[in-house]
């Protein structure tokens, strides 16, 4: 399939990026890309190498093109996943950059190999993986165009659309990874998809079906969006279907998934339409994502009124960041700004109305989502303006708006809030310091300053440090942010407190980027610097005392601060504190005279500690003091060490063995890293460890062989000799170096000085390898040598195991220099003449700089012999040495590279805490970034090794060693044998596994037993294992048979475990290989072809001779036909153990369970031989193949269908209905069908006959089912008889007894057979007495045997079961009629109607009886098999049950049979794909009439039966032009309008009876709560003006039920979301007239109304509607009743914050002030009047909780005033004061700052005493 059209600009992206203002950021060439791969060479790697790397890639490129290209036309997917995984090794980790031809050229075979792939996972997971990145990292390179329908079939076939069933479930793996891909290739999609999707999507939004949700998810993953971005035209409209997309969105409520799924969408669309006027849609938009922030409503107090959220399908969901959606708010929110800030008001708006969330005291679950929503808003400002930058206006205007939550957010208690807040504020610091950093300067002062929490310290001292860089590098904006640096050292110095680790390791942080950024040294000015500059350089003048009291606060530190762990005697310092990082750092960036003020003050404290406990600290402290300057320190350390274990004698003091580990410990670390410097100190050095290796002191050898291995590593490895932030010429200019602090300059910081070791390096190292490892060897030879004379000496086990630990620790240092010269295996792949006609590749290995000592070219040899040696005699004299057995395997890993080399201790997440989105990189990270790219490198080099003579015979000693009799010897052998497969990938199947497979086959002992399954379970070998039909048709049969008693419970259960984890689906084998292209050819007698499809890339093609496509050819029948036979020689094996289904005691269930299981799980694997494409291709070739081994395995489930294995019964049911139950496709029709096309008008049948459309799928999907059922027919008869339907039913009864476990299991099993399509209603559907697969089996039951042979066998049943009234026999007496109904209506009995027509008729009869007389228990079980038989089945096939439910109401004599008859007819609406007018008016006359039932469980029925029959009835609003979907509110039609006028004039009618009035009320109350809170509040938006007055009167009822209901039913109403101004205001009308009611408890409700809705829509709302809602509050706040003047006040505060009016706050306040001076004293007549006046300053107060505005003052001073007078004003004061103290007590001494004196006593003189009830 050619997907891909090359050389082509027609396509999303192209349109992107050729945008004037994006050309230079959005475009490469090749050119661009090798100038930058040149540069990074240049930069980041060492000389000694840096040449080889280009033509190293070249080499790598062109052999993995050619067995890319080789595998393809020969199609051996395992070397082509090899391919693909170099490629993606070399691009991704080596950074090897493609070309844009090879992009293109890759890009184009890749997706001609993803569908030639389909039925193999692994293969296409590694193509779809390697081709996300491919078009990831070279869209701004490529051009290509690529076609959206495959993929689109794909996806469809994902989720079963239109399919009906599925054959095997798909790869969650797969699933997830295809999403990726599809949202990648969406930028190359043509311009024409846009409208092209749309048109295919648009059918599947269906508002009340589940297909919606795919629909969804479909748009969000595949509508193109980068050319809007050229396409429209200078504030043009924004387009049709967008605004049709903001319609649609608004249809369901309180669903998350939904809301978060449009945002996607939605950010994609303003993104990119950058030319389009969203301004008109804005208010739109913000309104709607107010509702995905999910917050409390204007308030925390009223979070219980939240709607109950509602969940998408399962089925249909794809996965997401559960905080994506709040990114996504953010990120629209800035798009919608644009560079002019069209919608900052609005920004402003909604910040203002969520901000009292942000606070620190704020913990609600609201928190870290607004907080996501904050940063992410911020992150994407930042992100633009360093893109394209802003005008200062809107950045200003964006930081003032954003300032205060960011800074509130900075004292969370959460601390990745912090970090978060951190990092946003550090974006915002680049962009405006002048505006950033004052607030922050000082409130890191005033945090050291006053007594405040530690909280707060460590806050401010983590946005310094996050700050740090801009605070010193904006000498323009802000130049005096480098004269604060000294006395931030001072301060945060204090924070190294050990009782508090947080403090500590922020403190930590913050020296870690000081250090980072700032040169250490007295600086000199010049007359060139400026005020600022001078002033910084006078505090350098006391760098050197300050450093003298760091270090000495670092050693205090470490001493307070590391706590032993609990499993061992070290001293650990609590992790995130960085130290070694930090010091590093801090010697680095010394001049030399504090450097050696530093070392000497060191060498004089290390000449007088001992602290054993601490070795691992204080090594960090010296070796980072040592790498500032190697020479230097190590003259005058190493005296100091010497003369510590060393006399002047040279002889080893006597010293206990923890002065031994410590002096060794800091010799160990005072060497590391040494570089050039350690030849100096060579003769004395070799001196000192001649002396310490001659002890026997186990101590003393085991220290001073890491100090060995240290000086091999440093002395032969490449690695950084600094972490300085300038180069040293730099560091040695005389000049002021304050201008090079936070240098980021490449010209500055480049280049990075590297050790690279010279002969004399080598050479010490190699006199250190001659000396302390091969003599150590030839030492230990020797000895085992003398073991094997007549007259030996007893095996001493401490002494070998001794000078096997010296051995491995400095073989882990030496291996790498050791050349292994064994003799290498021909290529074991290629031994086999079979695959001679595959590509023998070598793989490459990265050069490093390595360095091989020739001279000790046998040594590996020599050292493997020995160890050999050692292990023979062992195992043969005594197998229980467990310590040498374990030393041994240890060794052998570190001879095979099994242990990595030194790795970069810096820890990365730090420089996570410093990115930043200007690139503003230190020297320090990027030293960092070089040294990591040259350990990838160095460790890929030991990667896909050959394998050699010795490689073998290690493997096979560990492999013996792996099934020990002792535990520790086996764990270390598998262990290592593990590690070495790594590196010798090809040993796993021409070694390991035969011998495996031969341990499983003999079944020796539990030891060997327990050792080859753990190596068994190993993923690399497992995965080989699956995936091989020889192997599987050697285990399987072992497998199968339970364990023999003899062995341990332990082994048996592990045995058991390995069992089911080989019938798992990860890792399936392939029955069937895939031929390639070039292979049909020759079937075709086309000879070869290229496989080219674009003929653009000849010059990357290799071409296969035609001999070899011939073998490969040959070679992949064979192997199919070989596979074929495995999987039959296994299936029979099952079979035969299955045949035998009654219980036996040598075979328990899970045997049992497993057996069937295998089975199961062997007939998916013929399955998944038809591609995912699904049904689409439809090969029944490969059922033909296999239909003898297919026959029997039915026949067996069949069987066990009835077994005496209750979970194997059911088990093999559930498989069985699924195979037999067939629907015929003519009948079938789903609700998406035509579903926009359809006129309102169309009666039912018409709609059936022009809706049908042929699907080809079905078909194929009939043919697949029909095909396998031929294959068992006539078999099938011969089980199916009397006796066997008899056991059957009994079985099945026994299933339904909820008592039981086997009720919980078919349960589960039932509901998996629910898909995404069913429930297709958005109504939820029971299963839990209805079992599926009962009515299935029932349904296949007749399709196989006829009519005539299973109808009179089960009517016979049905008789009895019908007279048994037990809640058993009726839910399977359901299930039977249910099966033989479904069988009818979907054409099972078209040839005889007469005969279905009879059938109907006695199904009617049985129901009839059975429905009345049956209790509510099973109401929900006879309404699912109503569901089960109109599910997706055309309307007219159904009239007669419809017309039977109609009946059973209208003969309904009692309530019972009533309420469960209108249930059923709710049922029967939910699963009917046309709802015909027709019906709906029928059920809405229904639900009117019984809707005033005097009995509550009829009215509920029928309340029910009303919210489904609306919520299909509305109508969208459709452009009378072009048929675009309006956002506008849906519309009933007027029957049902006038239906809900008539209820409500009923609830106050002189006609009606009290008892109805009041069933009225409740239910139409219950109907309103329901609707909003199910997500169908669209439905009654219209209505909302109608609905408002009389419910909310109803708060006054004297009944309490209906009182309580109304609350409810108002605050459910409250957070519709309306789209309409004039709607809008027709509710505020109808609020303003309650708000007017006689009746206090109705003025009350009123309210909360009010304050929820307004919250929702105040950005929405006119000036004019914002004025009434403000007006209709305060008039409350006058209300003579106080209940609801206490409310009001909450509620005005609320608004208040919502509405950010500053002129409305300060007219109220002036207002309020003026009216009580005028008012005088207190009394009874102007009590109300002042309480009024003072309950609306309390709301200006409680509207700013965190804030101090500027009026304040004047406000506290009335509270206080009047916090002494009369009840209820005294109470309102005290309560309003008390609550600003609690709230502003902890920022009261910062904010105070903005006030005069006179203000802040003011303020001072209002504090209250807390009394006890405060």
């Amino acid at each position: 399939m050619n997907i891909v059209t090359l050389d082509t600009k027609d396509f999303s992206y192209y349109h992107y990026r050729s945008r004037p203002d994006l050309v230079e950021f959005k475009n490469d060439s090749d050119e661009k890309v090798l100038e930058n791969f040149k540069k990074r060479i240049s930069r980041l790697y060492p000389k000694a190498y840096k040449d080889q790397i280009e033509e190293e890639q070249q080499k790598m490129y062109s052999e993995y093109l050619k067995l890319f290209d080789w595998s393809i036309q020969i199609a051996d997917s395992k070397s082509l996943r090899a391919s693909i995984s170099q490629f993606t090794h070399s691009y991704m980790e080596l950074k090897y950059p493609l070309l844009k031809d090879q992009y293109e050229y890759l890009i184009d075979k890749l997706f001609q190999l993803l569908f030639q792939y389909m039925n193999d996972a692994e293969t296409e997971l590694s193509i779809m993986t390697f081709l996300v990145i491919l078009l990831l990292k070279g869209k701004r390179l490529i051009t290509i165009n690529i076609d959206w329908k495959p993929l689109y079939e794909i996806y469809k076939s994902h989720y079963k659309i239109d399919q009906g069933k599925t054959i095997v479930e798909d790869d969650t793996k797969v699933k997830t990874m295809f999403h990726k891909l599809v949202m990648v290739s969406r930028a190359f999609f043509k311009v024409e998809a846009f409208e092209e999707i749309h048109d295919q999507i648009k059918q599947y939004l269906v508002p009340h079906s589940n297909y919606i949700f795919f629909g969804l998810n479909a748009l969000n993953l595949f509508l193109p969006t980068y050319h809007l971005s050229a396409n429209s035209p200078q504030s043009g409209e924004v387009p049709q279907q967008i605004q049709e997309y903001m319609a649609i969105w608004n249809w369901i409520e309180s669903l998350s998934y939904w809301d978060e799924k449009w945002s996607d969408l939605f950010y994609r669309f303003i993104k990119h339409g950058v030319n389009y006027n969203w301004r008109p849609m804005s208010v739109s938009i913000y309104t709607l994502l107010t509702r995905l922030l999910d917050v409390a409503i204007g308030t925390p107090t009223m979070v219980h009124v939240k709607p109950m959220k509602l969940k998408a399908p399962e089925h249909f969901k794809s996965e997401s960041d559960s905080k994506y959606k709040y990114s996504c708010i953010g990120k629209i929110f800035v798009c919608l700004m644009n560079n002019q800030g069209d919608t900052m008001d609005l920004l402003k708006s909604l910040i203002s109305k969520i901000s009292i969330y942000f606070h620190p005291s704020n913990q609600g679950e609201w928190s870290s989502d607004l907080a996501e929503f904050l940063l992410t808003t911020c992150h994407t400002v930042s992100k633009r303006h360093n893109l394209k930058q802003l005008n200062d206006n809107i950045v200003n205007q964006f930081i003032e708006i954003v300032n205060q939550p960011l800074l509130n957010t900075l004292y969370s208690k959460k601390k990745h809030f912090i970090l978060s807040a951190c990092k946003i504020i550090k974006d915002l610091a680049y962009i405006s310091p002048n505006i950033i950093f004052p607030n922050l300067i000082n409130n890191f002062y005033d945090s050291f300053e006053s007594e405040e929490e530690v909280n707060r310290v460590i806050s401010t001292i983590e946005i310094m440090s996050t700050c740090f860089h801009p605070l010193i590098i904006s000498n323009e904006q802000f130049p005096e942010g480098k004269t604060h640096v000294y006395n931030f050292m001072q301060l945060v110095i204090t924070g190294l407190d050990p009782s508090y680790p947080n403090k500590s390791s922020a403190s930590f942080k913050f020296f870690h980027r000081l250090f980072s950024c700032v040169l250490l040294s007295d600086e000199t000015a010049y007359e060139d610097d400026s005020q600022a500059d001078r002033t910084t350089i006078m505090s350098t003048s006391s760098f050197s005392d300050w450093c003298v009291l760091f270090i000495e606060s670092v050693l205090k530190f470490i001493l307070k601060v590391s706590k032993q762990s609990e499993d061992s005697k070290k001293r650990e310092i609590p992790p995130g504190m960085f130290l070694q990082e930090t010091l590093e750092l801090f010697f680095s960036q010394m001049s030399d005279e504090i450097y050696t003020t530093i070392l000497d003050n060191l060498v004089r404290y290390f000449t007088k500690t001992f602290e054993p406990d601490y070795y691992k600290q204080f090594g960090m402290v010296l070796k980072s003091a040592v790498l500032r300057d190697p020479k230097q320190a190590i003259s005058k350390f190493l005296p100091v060490i010497q003369g510590k274990i060393l006399s002047k004698s040279h002889q080893i003091l006597e010293l206990s063995d923890q002065e031994y580990q410590w002096y060794l410990t800091l010799l160990g670390y005072m060497v590391f890293k040494g570089g050039y410097a350690l030849v100096t100190f060579k003769d004395r050095l070799m001196d000192i460890l001649n002396l310490l290796m001659a002890s026997d002191n186990k101590i003393i050898m085991k220290f001073t062989s890491k100090v060995v291995r240290k000086l091999i590593y440093s002395l032969s490895k490449f690695y950084p000799l600094n972490n300085r932030s300038v180069p040293l010429n730099v560091v040695q200019e005389k000049t002021s170096h304050i201008k090079y602090w936070g240098a980021t300059s490449e010209s500055i910081v480049y280049p990075i000085e590297w050790f690279e070791p010279t002969s004399s390096e080598i050479d010490f190292a190699s006199d250190l390898i001659q000396k302390f490892l091969y003599e150590r060897v030839v030492i230990l030879n020797e000895y085992v040598e003398s073991l094997k004379q007549p007259k030996s000496i007893p095996l001493e086990r401490m002494k070998i195991v001794n000078q096997l630990k010296l051995i491995n620790s400095v073989l882990r240092s030496a291996i790498s220099l050791l050349p292994n010269n064994s003799e290498v295996i021909e290529n074991m792949y290629f031994q086999d003449d079979r695959y001679s006609f595959k590509y023998r590749n070598t793989p490459f290995h990265s050069v490093y700089g390595q360095t091989l000592l020739k001279k000790f070219d046998k040594v590996v040899e020599y050292i493997y012999e020995s160890l050999h040696k050692l292990l023979v005699h062992v195992r043969e004299v005594n197998d229980e040495e467990v310590q040498i057995l374990q030393c041994i395997a240890k060794t052998y890993l570190t001879l095979f590279h099994g242990k990595k080399d030194f790795q970069n201790p810096t820890n990365e997440s730090l420089f996570g805490k410093w990115k930043n989105l200007r690139g503003l990189k230190t020297r320090n990270s990027l030293i960092f970034k070089a040294y990591k790219a040259h350990l990838e490198r160095q460790n890929s080099y030991n990667y896909y090794q050959p394998i050699r003579v010795i490689t073998q015979s290690v493997i096979t000693d560990l492999l013996d060693l792996s099934v020990h009799r002792y535990r520790e010897v086996r764990k270390q052998s598998q262990d290592t044998l593990k590690i070495i497969l790594v590196h010798h990938p090809l040993a796993k199947a021409k070694i390991v596994i035969p011998q495996l497979l031969k341990n499983i086959t003999a079944l020796n002992s539990d030891s060997e037993i327990k050792g080859t399954i753990y190596l068994l379970s190993y993923k690399s070998i497992y995965k080989t294992i699956k995936e091989n039909w020889n192997s599987l048709k050697t285990l399987i049969p072992i497998l199968l048979l339970p364990l023999d008693q003899k062995f341990k419970q332990t082994t048996r259960d592990l045995f058991s475990e390995f069992k089911k984890k080989l019938i798992g689906t990860k890792y399936k084998p392939l029955i069937y290989l895939n031929q390639s292209t070039e292979m049909s050819h020759l079937s075709n007698g086309n000879g070869s072809n290229n496989g080219n499809s674009n003929g653009y890339h000849l010059k990357y093609q290799t071409t296969v001779p035609k001999e070899q496509i011939e073998k490969a050819k040959k070679f992949v029948l064979k192997k199919n036909q070989m596979n074929l036979e495995s999987l039959h020689f296994i299936i029979d094996k099952v079979i035969g153990l299955l045949n035998s289904h009654e219980k036996k005691d040598t075979v328990n269930w899970k045997d049992h369970i497993y057996l069937l299981g295998s089975l199961i799980y062997y007939y998916t694997l013929i399955f998944d031989s038809i591609p995912n494409t699904g049904f689409k291709n439809l090969n029944l070739q490969l059922l033909l193949d296999n239909a003898t081994i297919i026959k029997n395995g039915v026949l067996v489930l069949i069987k066990n269908m009835t077994s005496d294995y209750p979970l194997t019964r059911m088990l093999s049911l559930n498989i069985i209905s699924q195979v037999i139950s067939i629907d015929n496709p003519k009948y079938i029709e789903y609700c998406h069908t035509g579903y926009w096309d359809r006129a309102v008008n169309i009666n039912s049948e018409d709609g059936d006959d022009k809706m049908q459309i042929d699907n080809p799928l079905e078909l194929n999907v009939q043919m697949f089912y029909s095909t396998i059922i031929n294959f068992f027919r006539d078999d099938i008869a011969l089980i199916f008889n009397s006796a066997f339907m008899d056991k059957l039913i009994k079985f099945q009864l026994l299933d339904h007894d909820t008592e039981g476990i086997n009720h919980k299991v078919s349960v589960t099993l039932s509901t998996k057979s629910l898909s995404g399509s069913w429930p297709n209603t958005r109504s939820s559907i029971n299963v839990q007495y209805f079992k599926i697969p009962n009515a299935k089996v029932y349904q296949g039951l007749l399709n196989i045997l006829g009519v005539d042979a299973t109808f009179d066998a089960l009517k016979s049943h049905m008789e009895t079961l019908k007279s048994k009234p037990s809640k058993e026999e009726l839910s399977l007496l359901s299930e039977i009629i249910a099966g033989i109904a479904r069988y009818i209506v979907t054409g099972g009995l078209d040839s005889d109607p007469q005969r279905a027509k009879e059938i109907l008729s006695y199904l009617t009869e049985v129901l009839m009886q059975a429905l009345g007389s049956y209790s509510n228990e099973c109401i929900d079980t006879y309404s699912t098999a109503i569901r089960y038989i109109c599910h997706n089945v055309q309307y007219k096939r159904l009239t007669w049950l419809s017309d039977f439910l109609f009946k059973l109401y209208e003969s309904s004599t009692n309530i019972s049979t009533l309420s469960k008859s209108i249930h059923f007819l709710r049922g029967f609406l939910a699963e009917v794909s046309w709802k015909s007018p027709q019906l709906l008016n029928r059920m809405l006359e229904i639900a009117r009439k019984e809707f005033s039932n005097p009995y509550k469980q009829v009215r509920s029925e029928a309340c029910r039966l009303l919210i489904r029959v609306l919520n299909y009835q509305v109508s969208y609003p459709r452009s009378p032009s072009n048929g675009r979907i309006l956002l506008e509110a849906p519309v009933l039609p007027e029957p049902s309008k006038q239906m809900l006028f008539d209820l409500i004039k009923e609830m106050d009618s002189p006609h009606v009876t009290e008892e109805t009035k009041t069933s009225i009320k409740e239910n139409l109350m219950v109907f309103v709560q329901s609707t909003h809170s199910k997500g169908f509040g669209q439905i009654l938006t219209r209505m909302l003006p109608t609905l408002i007055k009389p419910i909310l009167s109803l708060a006054a009822d004297p009944k309490k039920e209906i009182l309580d209901l109304s609350g409810i039913c108002i605050l459910s109403m409250s957070l519709s979301f309306v789209f309409d101004s004039d709607l809008i205001t027709q509710i505020l009308q109808q609020l303003e007239l309650s708000s007017q009611s006689s009746f206090w408890k109705v003025r009350k409700i009123v309210l909360p109304f009010i304050q929820i809705f307004f919250f929702n829509h105040s950005i929405y709302m006119t000036k004019e509607q914002s004025d009434k809602v403000f007006q209709l509050v305060t008039n409350l706040i006058q209300d003579t009743q106080i209940e609801v003047r206490e409310f009001a006040k909450t509620t005005l505060a609320s608004i208040l914050i919502s509405s950010i009016d500053g002129k409305r706050i300060k007219q109220l306040m002036d207002t309020s002030i003026d009216t009580l001076a005028s008012l005088g004293k207190t009394t009874q007549e102007n009590l109300i009047k002042k309480h009024s006046l003072l309950l609306t300053l309390s709301s200006i107060i409680l509207s700013n909780p965190y804030y101090i505005p500027s009026y304040f003052p004047k406000i506290l001073d009335q509270l206080s005033r009047y916090s002494f007078s009369v009840q209820p004003i005294k109470s309102t004061c005290e309560s309003t004061i008390i609550e600003f103290w609690r709230t502003h007590k902890d920022s009261f001494e910062q904010e105070k700052l903005a006030f005069s004196e006179e203000e802040i006593e003011l303020m001072r003189s209002t504090k209250v005493s807390p009394t006890y009830y405060a």
